[in-house]
């Protein structure tokens, strides 16, 4: 056999052998049907494709609102921004998500939101909620009370 034939085989003999070692040793020190280290949990959080959208992702830009907890009160009209996420090297979620309930209103809350220069806007009736959807390139949200008394929502997970 010519020495142009072997190589590929040693190559693909090594691979094969580092396969098996590495099933070897996570079959050997790996710990089976147990809970992973609540530290190596802690360090794996947000590496993955969606993360929740919370009160302190929103940055008022406009208006006049008061955030407490996941609550927002909306004094007629006001303006959040969401900025950039994804963490080094791109490696935190893609999107954010979160609902949005509409705890008490006067009449129908409008919510708008500008996504990588894309407006959409929706009507929502009090109790009644919305999924909001945000991507790596942050955007903004608007929330619109009409009349005079302060409408009340909540952000919460979806």
């Amino acid at each position: 056999m010519a020495e142009s034939n072997r190589k590929p085989l040693i190559i693909a003999g090594i691979v094969a052998g580092v396969a098996v070692l590495v099933c070897v040793v996570g079959v050997g020190f790996g710990g089976g049907n147990q809970s992973a280290d609540q530290s190596l949990q802690t360090r794996l959080t947000g590496i993955g494709p969606v993360a929740v959208l919370t009160t302190a992702d929103l940055i008022l830009t406009s208006g006049r609102c008061a955030i407490a907890g996941q609550q927002i009160a909306v004094a007629q009209q006001c303006t959040f921004s969401i900025a950039e996420f994804g963490g080094s090297f791109d490696l935190g979620p893609v999107t954010k998500r979160g609902t949005l309930t509409v705890i008490t209103a006067p009449a129908n809350v409008t919510v708008g939101m500008t996504l990588q220069g894309v407006d959409a806007s929706q009507e929502v009736e009090p109790g009644k909620s919305t999924d909001l959807t945000v991507g790596r390139a942050g955007g903004s949200l608007t929330l619109t009370c009409p009349g005079l008394d302060p409408c009340q929502l909540q952000l919460s997970a979806p």
